[in-house]
């Protein structure tokens, strides 16, 4: 992309300056608001005019850069309230007993590999039964490891 605005901007610059050297000696009139300049050169009312876009542009960059920062601000701060929120959720003390078989569905068909009224098991299950299961000291919970 950048190698795209490098040859644009090397175009722009070598049309400006075909224009400069073609019209140099060109005088036109120019009239701002009620006051007319007679014999001014062309490529001063391009330059002039080009500076003008310049400053303008900048303008528009520095709102709209303001206005990018104040919702990241804005973002910020929720983002702050929510994670504060799920803190202060995670630390409170569960409220509701969980059951410890699962209700049989009326509606299911009979599978007969699991028995209807399942014990739910108590703790997480890291291995088959009898397994040695010992911790993985690499092991990162956050890396999309072993789900605890």
């Amino acid at each position: 992309m950048r190698v795209l605005w490098f040859i644009i901007g090397i175009v722009l610059t070598f049309g400006f300056l075909g224009f400069l050297v073609n019209n140099f000696d060109t005088r036109v009139p120019v009239t701002v608001l009620s006051t007319q300049h007679v014999g001014v050169p062309l490529w001063l009312v391009v330059v002039v005019a080009m500076l003008v876009m310049l400053v303008l542009v900048g303008i528009a960059a520095i709102a709209e850069g303001a206005a990018v920062r104040l919702e990241n601000r804005r973002l910020r701060r929720e983002l702050h309230k929510l994670e504060t929120e799920i803190n202060y959720l995670r630390t409170q003390p569960s409220s509701s007993q969980e059951p410890k078989t699962v209700a049989p569905d009326p509606e299911a068909e009979g599978d007969d590999d699991e028995p209807r009224g399942a014990t739910l098991p108590a703790a997480p299950v890291y291995g088959a039964e009898g397994e040695d299961w010992s911790p993985d000291p690499d092991d990162d919970a956050y890396s999309g490891g072993r789900a605890v």
